[in-house]
């Protein structure tokens, strides 16, 4: 089993034991928070995060906390099999993370991060629907930063 799956079933059986679990859309419960996992841990990786991302103190819509200048800034990994969009729900946009950032699930242990955005960026997105009965805020991959522009901000984080 790998860390990104023994995460996603811990976490997941976690949400089923609070009452806190929400519809799955894959057969097996634990493919959507394995996926999630995956796109964090291969993050925490390549830019020097702590590999137990932050939910405690900022709950599921933050990822990873930073600082810069003395400032916290937050970050939300959003990875998906087929990563069109980088999707943020209407009703999560004022609690979401500062950065969103889009990674492409190949599998478990191969996640390319394709781009990314503030925030307010996504906020003015096209508000779409997908079929599932979640209002999303849209932003195409091709309108999204590069990933190097994120880097170096991420190199000149304070200690």
């Amino acid at each position: 089993m790998t860390r990104a799956r023994e995460i996603a079933r811990i976490r997941q059986n976690g949400h089923d034991m609070a009452g806190t679990a929400t519809p799955r859309f894959f057969q097996d419960r634990y493919t959507e928070c394995t996926i999630g996992m995956a796109g964090q841990l291969a993050f925490a990786a390549r830019y020097g995060f702590a590999e137990s991302p932050v939910k405690a103190e900022y709950g599921e819509l933050v990822d990873f906390v930073f600082s810069l200048g003395g400032e916290p800034h937050t970050i939300k990994i959003r990875t998906a099999r087929n990563p069109v969009y980088l999707l943020c729900k209407v009703c999560e946009m004022d609690d979401a993370a500062d950065i969103l950032v889009l990674a492409y699930y190949y599998s478990e242990t191969l996640i390319e991060f394709l781009g990314w955005a503030y925030k307010d960026e996504v906020a003015m997105g096209e508000k779409r629907n997908f079929g599932y009965g979640i209002n999303n805020y849209t932003l195409p991959q091709s309108e999204l930063r590069p990933m190097e522009e994120l880097r170096d901000i991420l190199e000149e984080r304070d200690a």
